[in-house]
This record gives structure tokens, C-alpha cells and sequence, in this order.
């Protein structure tokens, strides 16, 4: 992750009614800001998590879990969209659990993450294909034309932008600009 500002923020906890405050650190990495404290705004404890922006793509029939990664009984429907706004991260500091529901979690290996970016443009060098969501080709992005792009993705290593709703183009065909 590049990491290009250092917030700081005070958070205020109520505690047995009287006023704490506790510091928030939290770093920005385009629009996904990530969040590393104990308390959420509403002063509940909140584990080991972070605050995240941004969706999953379930790859195949996906498994649920509970944010102690324990199975839970119910499970996503293949290629579908779902709202992340946790991620729960191992010792190695990489994510275990996106959280989809409010107690249920999938692995990164059963989703692809995609990060919304907000409003920016891709130019390619030169023709570019441009590939969906199952990794076919689905057509040619010109060179020298700018198209929009609001999602980034990240699949088998290759960092993806969305320039319509279901075509991709590998990042390094492209400049980036807004």
C-alpha cells in the first residue's frame, strides 16, 4: 500500500461518564482510509480491525465466517457484489477477514477486493485490451483516449482499473491523471 498521508485525529470515548480521549491514527491511501483504534465513533470497542472502503467479488460459492473465523452457516452466491467496510489483519499484517454482513466475514482467498478510488482518468500508451470480470478479453481501450475509472482491483498480481461496468485494464498500460 503506498501511503501517502498521516492523520491523526481525536476520538472521544464516554466512560462511566466522564470524558476520555483517545488518539486515532489513521492513513490514507487514495480514497480508502484505514483506521487503526480500539473505539468505533459510537465509543464500542471494536477488536483488532480496520476501517476499509471498498467491495468484494465472490469467485466462486463463498463460505462465511464469524470475525473468530469460526464457519458460520450460511454462504454467498458465485460472482456477486458485497459492501466491505472491515478487514480483520493476521500477525503478518496482511487481511484474514473482509467483513460483508455485521458478523460475517469471507477470506481474501474466496473474493477479489476492489477499491473505489473516486473519479480519475486512464489514457493508454498504446491499444490496450481491456478484459472483464472473468479475465477474457472484451474489446480494445485506443491509445491516447482518457476514460473514467472509479475502482481498482487487484487479480492473480496485476492491478486492474474499471473504465465501464464490466470492462478492466491492466494498470500498466495506462496513465493515471485526473
Amino acid at each position: 500500500m503506498k501511503l501517502t498521508k498521516l492523520i491523526v485525529a481525536s476520538a472521544v470515548a464516554l466512560t462511566l461518564g466522564a470524558m476520555a480521549t483517545t488518539p486515532v491514527y489513521a492513513t490514507a491511501d487514495d480514497n480508502n482510509v484505514s483506521v487503526n483504534n480500539q473505539y468505533d465513533s459510537d465509543g464500542q470497542y471494536n477488536g483488532n480491525y480496520q476501517v476499509i472502503n471498498g467491495e468484494v467479488q465472490t469467485n466462486s460459492q463463498t463460505k462465511l465466517y464469524n470475525s473468530n473465523g469460526q464457519l458460520a452457516s450460511r454462504s454467498l452466491a458465485p460472482d456477486t457484489y458485497w459492501i466491505a467496510d472491515r478487514m480483520i489483519m493476521n500477525n503478518e499484517q496482511q487481511p484474514a477477514l473482509y467483513r460483508v454482513s455485521t458478523n460475517e466475514w469471507v477470506k481474501p482467498s474466496d473474493v477479489t477486493f476492489i477499491n473505489p478510488i473516486g473519479r480519475s482518468l486512464v489514457t493508454a500508451r498504446a491499444d490496450a485490451n481491456l478484459y472483464d470480470s472473468n479475465g477474457n478479453v472484451a474489446g480494445t481501450l485506443p491509445a491516447g483516449i482518457s476514460y473514467i475509472t472509479d475502482q481498482r482491483k487487484t487479480v492473480n498480481g496485476i492491478t486492474m482499473y474499471r473504465v465501464s461496468t464490466d470492462q478492466w485494464v491492466k494498470a500498466t498500460d495506462v496513465n493515471i491523471g485526473r
